[in-house]
């Protein structure tokens, strides 16, 4: 694959194109690609330029889909980071209203127990009874 810097648009960017890596120099003559006996040659060089610059669109596709998956991860993290804090915070909120619910079905007894204390002691007195 060509240099990701330059990859040539046009026929015209094709001729000028140089690149000493893929050993490729500079067409001298524009007059020579557009000869007659030179249609396939111009017809290769679209396929060609078209091909390079698709497979340079599919680079920068799977470049911006491995961007889209990175904040697709960020984004996933963030959100297991919350649902982490509020699976904390509804823990300890259970923890608190369990421990006040023991809490007052302790003192519901506690009291249940002390009218029940009363109440023999109110019916122990003579010339008292409980009002119905």
């Amino acid at each position: 694959m060509p240099n990701d810097a330059f990859v040539p648009k046009s026929i015209e960017q094709f001729r000028l194109w140089t690149d000493k890596e893929l050993r490729l120099v500079e067409i001298g003559s524009k007059s020579t690609l557009y000869q007659p006996w030179n249609g396939e040659l111009r017809t290769e060089i679209v396929r060609l330029i078209n091909l390079l610059r698709s497979r340079r669109k599919t680079s920068k596709n799977e470049t911006s889909a491995v961007d889209r998956l990175r904040a697709q991860n960020v984004q996933i993290k963030f959100t297991l980071k919350q649902l982490a804090g509020e699976v904390h915070q509804l823990r300890q909120d259970l923890q608190f209203e369990r421990r006040e619910s023991e809490r007052k079905d302790h003192r519901v007894a506690d009291l249940k127990e002390e009218n029940a204390k009363l109440t023999a002691q109110l019916r122990k007195h003579k010339g008292l009874y409980p009002v119905k």
